[in-house]
């Protein structure tokens, strides 16, 4: 299905030769770079262009806050231009990029900064927004979401909860705060949530938000407490303003259309399984993985191996594919930057699903980034 490079770089193992080599390194630069979210894709909404972070020489795969550059080619990994300068973000889920519209970007910089930013003359179209700690992993008609978190609203006096920016004139609106959903929430805790395990509503978390298809809901992750069991999968509806907490939550998880999502299942040995979040039936579309991502059609995933694998191995499959139907398009064996200096794979597809984007280490300090372009 796939013709792959067989990479010279010491570690990388080498897949089956093919006739043609088209895993390509989008920015062919010397240091690391990152495109963000799993499933979230590099490319402009019209697939003309892909926008991506380089790291400033030094960042370590260690984690923290490094300074970089934002950068964008086009389609054909041709005409690479720097847009502007970065002061700030980490190897995990780099600026946390999403594009807007074909000529806007939202980002993540400076630790707590969201920035709106023209990709043609590197100007930020609204005033930044600063005090939050995370971004939502899409955007929606012109909107994007905004986390802030217990720590940074002790800097910032903005409460914890979910936001939402209309980055046409910067205007914020609170969405979703944790604290004043107490009691309907409490309510759906599943038994095994004691007092013991809980943090105050307060320091309520939420995660990976993500807008619906068609805008309407918003499904989070949200961390009650500091065990595995205290994080919590919800669902909150904007036009009844009530939140729903799932019964499952996967290890990783997507919206697959307005009805269900997908997710690969820790309880169910890390199968990718797709749920209808109305009647909380499922179904097994797939194999154990990890970050994943869906093709705009639905019709294929892509996702990694579990974490501390060794090694890393990126997989690209049909909807309903078993072990045996699987392709293998991209590995290496340098598993430290991927799981302890967390640039993990996070692959996404192009808008018309006929490339694949991912995160792969180049050697054991840096992290690229790669496409590979799908056989028709």
């Amino acid at each position: 299905m796939f013709a792959v490079c067989v990479f010279a770089l010491i570690g990388l193992v080498p897949m089956t030769p093919a006739e043609e080599c088209t895993v390509q390194n989008v920015a062919g630069v010397d240091t690391s770079s990152s495109f963000g979210y799993y499933n979230t894709s590099p490319e402009s909404p019209n697939g003309e262009r892909i926008a991506y972070v380089c790291y400033k020489s030094g960042a370590s795969v260690s984690g923290g806050f490094w300074p970089g550059e934002l950068w964008v080619c086009d389609h054909d990994l041709a005409n690479h231009r720097k847009v502007v300068d970065l002061a700030g973000f980490s190897p995990h889920n780099g600026a946390e990029l999403c594009w807007i519209d074909n000529r806007r970007v939202a980002l993540r910089d400076n630790v707590d900064t969201l920035r709106v930013i023209d990709v043609e003359t590197g100007e930020d179209i609204i005033e930044p927004v600063h005090g939050l700690s995370g971004l939502g992993q899409n955007a929606w008609d012109g909107h994007v979401l905004y986390v802030n978190s217990y720590n940074r609203s002790q800097i910032s006096g903005d409460p914890v909860g979910l936001y939402e920016v209309d980055t046409s004139d910067g205007a914020t609106q609170m969405i979703f705060r944790p604290a004043d959903h107490q009691q309907e929430l409490e309510a759906q805790f599943p038994p095994e949530l004691t007092s013991e395990t809980l943090l105050p509503p307060s320091q309520w978390v939420v995660l990976h938000a993500q807008y619906s298809p068609d805008g309407t809901r918003i499904v989070f992750r949200l961390d009650v407490g500091t065990k595995w069991k205290a994080r919590l999968l919800c669902f909150y509806d904007r036009s009844t303003e009530t939140v729903s907490i799932f019964p499952i939550k996967p290890l990783h998880f997507l919206w697959y259309d307005n009805d269900s999502i997908v997710g690969h299942d820790v309880v169910g040995g890390g199968l990718l399984k797709r749920w209808n979040i109305h009647t909380g039936s499922s179904e097994v579309v797939g194999i154990a993985g990890n970050h994943l991502a869906v093709s705009p059609d639905g019709s294929h995933f892509a996702s990694e191996t579990d974490y501390h694998s060794d090694p890393v191995d990126l997989r690209y499959f049909s909807y309903g594919a078993g072990d045996d139907e699987v392709e293998i398009v991209a590995s290496h064996n340098f598993p430290n930057v991927t799981w302890s200096g967390e640039f993990h794979a996070n692959p996404s597809f192009s808008r018309d699903g006929h490339r694949l984007y991912f995160h792969m280490p180049v050697d054991e300090n840096t992290n690229g980034i790669f496409c590979i372009d799908l056989e028709q």
